[in-house]
């Protein structure tokens, strides 16, 4: 065969299915997009120096991981969608003479011109917004001055390598789908129905104990330093067990009402119920997506938007008054002395006192033993 056939054919398939692959290629820009524009902070040298901005890039570090897994998860399931829709059109090659390496080789070109596609377009866009998600970010801070925002090259290149290497593995796994498959049925797939699921106890229960250990980790720390250090670890337990109990536990909840006769066998439950079922397995990666991402978004915005509005607030608790002077002794007219020095230095610079305090505390060294007690 020409070598140029299978590139044509890959064009032409992309165009024909452009109902199927439109979606995914918006699917993958998308991501390469949103990975992109936090790389490129993180990767910014001026953020770090910046007053605070070691804090900020930590935060981005943790957000760059959840990116970085979600981009594989929704890549991974996008593919197997528009890999089951075409299934049939796959199977048509085989049987009208195509060998299974050459149809390996057409849908290797069409991976490499998603690739590409996806990267172009995404990088792109990312240098295009990641600039106003910069302006964004400095703003919510406050920062006293805004830095030089530079377009790091390593974050292209870490976004490159990390996205060459998503599409390779969905490729890997395409291939050895189409080699582990017969003709007739891919041919017949669509005729196909859904096989049962069986029910997996073991993954519900891990579900059910990641779920529970993060929604623990939580709510039972109490320190703010804590609360940083198990963060990842609470929210990675959370998503780990949001995926478990949508994949597994879902499965056996309803094969669980299925064995309450009294409940299954009513005219909607009947049919709900077993359409569940039977759609589940397909499914479950999807629900769980859409239900770990709004999570998400809701805690990022709420939390944004309640730091943001009660920054004022803290600052105010934490440091109730702009000027302290704390004198030592025990010598009363020190004290007045000095009120009349403070006083003085006001009003030689026009300014004023709105409101002033003054108390007198002790300082005590001591052990602590065991029970509690000091000496």
């Amino acid at each position: 065969m020409s070598k140029m056939l299978f590139p044509k054919m890959a064009v032409s398939n992309i165009r024909k299915n452009k109902k199927l692959y439109v979606p995914y290629i918006i699917t993958a820009i998308f991501t390469v997009m949103m990975f992109f524009m936090n790389i490129s902070i993180v990767k910014n040298k001026n953020v770090a120096a910046m007053r605070g901005g070691q804090n900020v890039v930590l935060l981005l570090q943790v957000a760059l991981v959840v990116s970085f897994i979600f981009s594989a998860i929704f890549l991974f399931y996008t593919n197997s969608f528009l890999m089951k829709r075409r299934t049939k059109e796959i199977g048509l090659y085989n049987i009208l003479g195509m060998e299974k390496k050459h149809i390996s080789l057409m849908m290797l070109f069409e991976n490499v011109i998603i690739t590409i596609i996806s990267l172009t377009a995404g990088i792109v866009f990312g240098i295009i917004f990641s600039r106003l998600m910069f302006l964004v970010l400095m703003k919510l801070i406050k920062a006293d001055s805004v830095p030089a925002f530079v377009i790091s090259t390593n974050a292209v290149v870490v976004t490159i390598i990390y996205f060459i290497s998503i599409f390779a593995v969905i490729f890997i796994y395409n291939f050895v789908k189409v080699q582990m498959s017969k003709p007739i049925e891919l041919l017949h797939s669509d005729e196909i129905g859904e096989k049962e699921p069986k029910t997996k106890l073991i993954m519900t229960i891990l579900g059910l104990l990641c779920l529970g250990g993060g929604y623990y980790f939580a709510l039972t720390v109490s320190s703010i330093l804590k609360a940083v250090q198990y963060f990842f670890v609470a929210a990675l337990f959370v998503v780990i067990g949001t995926y478990l109990l949508f994949t597994a536990g879902s499965i056996a909840l309803l094969k669980l009402l299925r064995k309450n006769k009294r409940f299954y066998y009513k005219t909607g439950h009947f049919t709900a119920v077993s359409g569940m079922l039977y759609r589940m397995k397909q499914n479950a990666i999807g629900l769980a997506n859409i239900c770990v991402l709004s999570t998400i978004v809701l805690i990022a915005v709420a939390s944004t938007v309640s730091l943001y509005a009660g920054m004022q607030d803290s600052l105010n608790t934490a440091y109730p008054s702009e000027q302290n002077i704390v004198i030592y002794g025990t010598d009363a007219s020190v004290l007045d002395e000095t009120k009349n020095r403070i006083y003085d230095c006001i009003d030689a610079h026009n300014a004023a006192i709105k409101k002033d305090y003054s108390y007198k505390a002790i300082s005590i060294q001591g052990l602590l033993n065991t029970d509690n007690t000091f000496y």
